[in-house]
């Protein structure tokens, strides 16, 4: 009976050691292997983590936002370009009226040195004059003043203006008397002497002086 107790003592306790050394070696091997699966999730979700789409979104935004700048900033530019340009006076009928201006005096110089306004009144040379060069003005001396933009002072008339006059001189201001202005104070006009290159310092047609028009 001592014997057999001892043996099998002598077996519980070597189960008992082998039971502890298994224990110890699988509660060992345990943690490194779950920390090593959290050491790999981190790093995994670092990877695939909002952060990253986070930073996409930054870089995405940044870059539309860039473009966006870029293309306000062209179309400010152009915009500015546009201003510009809209801000310089250009007048595009400029050289035109002045061509037009001289063609009208060399008309009306050479009207000078023929009789073709000998049968004429006022108004009609004026329209005649004009219709020289292609421009086609009513009949009237009342329908040609009102015509144009009007020019009140007699130093900023340009050649080519209807130079209009109130030969009642009754201070009604009505245009009763009409010309053609020539540049340097003198106008065109026919009169009962013919046609004729009168001043307007003259001391008659100055006092009577209305305005002028500008047709061209």
């Amino acid at each position: 009976m001592k014997v057999t107790y001892a043996v099998t003592a002598s077996g519980v306790l070597g189960g008992l050691a082998a039971l502890l050394i298994y224990s110890v070696s699988h509660h060992h091997t345990t943690p490194v292997s779950h920390s090593n699966n959290i050491t790999n999730t981190a790093q995994a979700s670092k990877q695939n983590a909002p952060s990253s789409s986070s930073t996409n979104g930054t870089s995405s935004t940044s870059q539309s936002s860039t473009s966006n700048s870029s293309q306000t900033s062209n179309a400010s530019s152009s915009q500015g370009q546009a201003g510009s340009s809209g801000n310089v006076t250009v007048s595009v009928g400029g050289p035109v009226a002045q061509k037009k201006q001289q063609a009208l005096v060399s008309a009306v110089q050479t009207m000078l040195q023929g009789s073709t306004a000998k049968q004429m009144d006022a108004s009609a040379f004026v329209q005649y004059a004009y219709a020289k060069i292609g421009v086609q003005l009513p009949r009237t001396i009342a329908e040609q003043a009102k015509l144009g933009s009007k020019v009140t002072n007699p130093n900023q008339l340009q050649k080519g203006d209807i130079v209009c006059f109130d030969l009642k001189n009754n201070s009604k201001n009505v245009v009763t008397f009409d010309g053609i202005y020539m540049g340097n104070q003198n106008f065109a006009a026919k009169t009962t002497h013919g046609l004729e290159i009168i001043s307007l310092t003259d001391n008659y047609w100055g006092p009577r002086f209305l305005y002028g028009k500008r047709i061209l």
